[in-house]
């Protein structure tokens, strides 16, 4: 009887360890992802699609508020703000017509958007 009684105590006593052990693990926080679609050579004086595509946690942001893309031409210190429009399916885009031969730099930089009540910027 002994025995047994010993024996239940710790069985008792490695299935609470057991139990202990297994936490719940957290879940990792989604990610805004943004990836930027543009061409790598564009014609001068001629409309050039700039666009996007926005997911967060892997799921495409169709409800975004805004969405901006910066540009600028390497060397000088005005950089423009342009405004990009939904197209849908997670796309957003804007038309630019560079006028300037040169290497220019498009950032999308402005993404605000509401995702299960948290705003990002």
């Amino acid at each position: 009887m002994k025995k047994l009684s010993l024996f239940l105590s710790l069985m008792l006593i490695l299935l609470l360890f057991a139990a202990c052990g297994q936490q719940k693990q957290e879940e990792k926080p989604a990610i805004l992802e943004v990836q930027l679609q543009t061409p790598n050579h564009v014609e001068l004086n001629k409309d050039t699609t700039l666009s996007c595509i926005v997911t967060y946690g892997g799921e495409k942001v169709n409800d975004a508020d805004e969405v901006k893309f910066e540009v600028w031409k390497h060397g000088s210190e005005q950089h423009e703000m342009l405004t990009a429009k939904n197209d849908g399916d997670g796309k957003y885009s804007v038309k630019k017509t560079f006028t300037e031969p040169g290497t220019y730099s498009v950032v999308p930089s402005r993404i605000l958007c509401n995702v299960n009540g948290v705003g990002f910027l």
